[in-house]
């Protein structure tokens, strides 16, 4: 397994688990959307599968990335910067992300016709907003979205989310 890949995610890749995913020569294995590339994933061939797998790409990107309260498996090779990124060098980014965001997505977004956007909670609970990171639909760019997402907007029918569990 290679180091970008976390342990508790690897079970979780539903495209893997059918061997339905497009990429790397281990396309058949568990870690198959999961890429060596740091804000990349391997694209589901099949299309019943690419909400799933962009909500698990997006998952594992912020736990590696450093969004979450486990230690970033990243360095300065390897870091995806955000547009706005409040830090001058990779260790001040990772301290900023640092528990900023829960493990879990809460919904999956069809807001755009190039992009998902997968939702996370703040690690504050009392904060209204959350964040979303943008997983493109040819699974080749896997980004934090810098602006706040409002967790209220969720529920509201014109906005074509899926809330996950």
């Amino acid at each position: 397994m290679n180091r970008w890949v976390s342990a508790n995610r690897i079970a979780f890749v539903a495209c893997a688990l059918v061997g339905a995913c497009e990429g790397p020569p281990n396309a058949g294995s568990v870690n198959a959307a999961i890429t060596s590339e740091p804000g990349a994933c391997a694209r589901p061939t099949d299309p019943t599968l690419v909400r799933e797998v962009a909500r698990h790409c997006a998952e594992d990107f912020v736990l590696r990335q450093g969004y979450t309260s486990a230690p970033a498996l990243v360095d300065s090779t390897s870091i995806v910067y955000e547009f706005v990124e409040p830090a001058t060098n990779w260790r001040e980014a990772l301290k900023w992300r640092h528990n900023a965001l829960q493990p879990s997505a809460v919904a999956v977004c069809d807001l755009h016709p190039n992009w998902y956007e997968v939702v996370f909670a703040s690690q504050d609970s009392k904060s209204p907003q959350g964040r979303a990171v943008r997983v493109r639909k040819d699974f080749k760019i896997v980004e934090t979205v810098h602006q706040g997402f409002i967790l209220a907007a969720l529920g509201d029918s014109t906005v074509r989310c899926v809330r996950v569990e």
